[in-house]
């Protein structure tokens, strides 16, 4: 995030939101950076389920975000460079990580990877693209934290857990309801692209 933070500037940050001209503002963005950063690196460690569905959908992501950062608005064309970099890695990743994979990313690289793409977005503003481009991420860990919580709550009300989803993150829940790991990882590719496309048209 630092480093991201030192190739763009405070400055940069406030123009693209200017609601965070304020100190007080600032110090809150600050601070909600650390859990936008956390969240996202954990969204894709649990979308990292299935061959290939973790890579594939970070390389679109990444496009699109660097699409954002090389437009006028954030005119961050370094940035932008690094994520189509970042993008390119993740192709040539799964080229090996495809199904049947030969290679793993791991916790290692699922957390690095979401990490990069929030502290990019964290670091120059373009929080709602980043917010969108991710979606497929962010759905994946709401699937997660619903069914945990509805467990909880329905253990501590009826005696007994109840789960909303066969089984979460959402892609394994695809899985038990037996869809093929193909067909789960193109429909949700399909779905990252369908954003993709969406946020060209994003006035931000």
């Amino acid at each position: 995030f630092f480093f991201v933070a030192l190739l763009s500037n405070y400055r940069q940050i406030s123009l693209a939101l200017p609601l965070l001209a304020g100190q007080a503002m600032g110090v809150l963005y600050s601070a909600s950076s650390v859990v936008v950063i956390a969240g996202e690196s954990n969204a894709v460690n649990l979308t990292d389920g299935i061959d290939g569905l973790a890579s594939g959908l970070f390389a679109i992501a990444a496009v699109g975000l660097g699409a954002t950062l090389a437009s006028p608005r954030y005119s961050s064309p370094g940035l932008a460079l690094m994520c189509w970099s970042m993008a390119g890695a993740a192709c040539g990743f799964l080229a090996h990580n495809g199904n049947p994979a030969k290679i793993f990313m791991g916790d290692t690289g699922s957390l690095a990877l979401g990490a990069f793409l929030a502290s990019t977005a964290v670091g120059t503003g373009c929080v709602v693209p980043f917010l969108l481009l991710t979606m497929v991420f962010n759905l994946e860990m709401l699937s997660v934290m619903l069914q945990v919580g509805y467990y909880k709550w329905t253990r501590a009300r009826c005696g007994e857990g109840r789960r909303i989803f066969k089984m979460a993150p959402f892609h394994h829940h695809l899985e038990q309801c037996n869809w093929s790991e193909g067909g789960i990882v193109l429909a949700f590719y399909a779905s990252g692209i369908c954003l993709l496309a969406g946020n060209f048209f994003l006035p931000l």
